[in-house]
């Protein structure tokens, strides 16, 4: 199951939690009022958890409203309450064990951390914050540095970060008004929005990819007449420090036109714990190359490189059905493979979406 990221986790659990009306359903405007996120970022929240199954939504004149499903309690994970213990009383406590036992404990507890990451080796320095102690000072750890604000500074080694990388791939769509000079946004694409208002040639989206944790990453188009189209980072070259985060494009001004034709397009997440080459030199190190044509094929199509199975990896939806795997673009599963075996690859994320005619030029 697909963990969650960004603010996805304090939407779901909002609507979990609050008040819901006799459908079971929580508006919106409740939702980003108890988790303060501005109303548009809690559609769009919301219409990410509706495309990985975790919530239903309903479209009113007034907004969303949305009804967490079987698949998002899962996500959520079991409601842990911790368990209150009272404080004992001091009354009766020698002063130096009140004092001397709890800096004695914190004292070995950092010795403990300072042996173990000095057991993994020395690459980068990490700070621990500890706050005052009020009472007699415990003596600085042997082997650590313990500045005036009892920060210790141990060293630790730059090893595979926890837990699986994950990411997160929205994309907005908008459409010019008359002369183009007002672009009015259209809402998330998603399985539901394909049925009532699909992206067509010559409307404009934005994409924004949604780490799990800081990560090197590209953002490749494929588009509907076979181009392959470098997206993000600008220059193709790869920043020094990984970063959580991915819009295209990177001005929010701009926008990304639906102009290469009519058919599947699709945006392509590549993301590494390593730092990646120059694009134009990495792409020459994918298996069989870096190849796409042109697709008709219906459907909102995900793949997910970091999903428990092959059977969960890739899919698609449309209208509410789940669609068969031999319905798929072969194509698009055969290159995201592809782009995962390729060297330094630890996650591949894509999403697909048809493009349809104009409505004002089709026959």
């Amino acid at each position: 199951m697909a963990r969650l990221i960004g603010a996805q986790r304090m939407v779901l659990r909002a609507i979990l939690d609050l008040p819901k009306d006799s459908a079971g359903y929580v508006q919106d405007a409740h939702i980003a009022q108890k988790t303060q996120i501005v109303i548009t970022d809690v559609r769009d929240w919301i219409k990410t958890l509706e495309g990985e199954g975790h919530v239903n939504v309903a479209r009113t004149t007034g907004g969303l409203s949305a009804s967490i499903t079987a698949q998002g309690r899962l996500a959520l994970g079991p409601a842990i309450e911790p368990t209150p213990v009272a404080p004992p009383t001091p009354a009766g406590i020698p002063a130096w064990v009140r004092w001397g036992l709890p800096a004695a404990v914190v004292a070995c507890g950092l010795l403990a951390l300072a042996i173990w990451l000095w057991s993994r080796g020395s690459e980068t320095a990490t700070t621990v914050h500890l706050s005052r102690i009020s009472g007699p000072a415990a003596g600085p750890l042997p082997g650590a540095v313990v500045s005036e604000d009892y920060s210790v500074k141990v060293s630790r080694i730059s090893g595979p970060a926890a837990g699986p990388l994950q990411a997160g791939i929205a994309v907005k769509h908008y459409k010019e008004l008359g002369d183009g000079r007002q672009v009015v946004l259209h809402g998330m694409i998603s399985e539901g929005s394909l049925a009532s208002d699909p992206p067509r040639l010559k409307d404009l989206v934005r994409v924004k990819v949604t780490l799990s944790r800081p990560a090197y990453s590209y953002l490749i188009a494929l588009n509907p007449n076979g181009t392959i189209q470098f997206c993000a980072p600008v220059g193709g070259i790869v920043p020094n420090s990984p970063r959580p985060e991915l819009d295209f494009p990177e001005d929010p001004g701009n926008y990304f036109a639906l102009t290469d034709g009519v058919g599947l397009q699709a945006f392509v997440v590549v993301a590494s714990d390593r730092s990646l080459p120059a694009y134009e030199s990495w792409k020459t190190q994918v298996p069989s190359g870096l190849a796409w044509s042109p697709v008709d094929c219906e459907g909102f199509w995900t793949y997910d490189s970091a999903a428990p199975s092959d059977a969960a990896r890739f899919r698609g939806k449309l209208r509410g059905d789940i669609l068969r795997r031999e319905s798929a673009p072969e194509i698009l599963i055969s290159l995201c493979d592809r782009l995962l075996r390729s060297p330094g690859v630890t996650l591949v994320r894509a999403v697909a979406f048809p493009v349809k005619p104009d409505k004002y030029i089709m026959k």
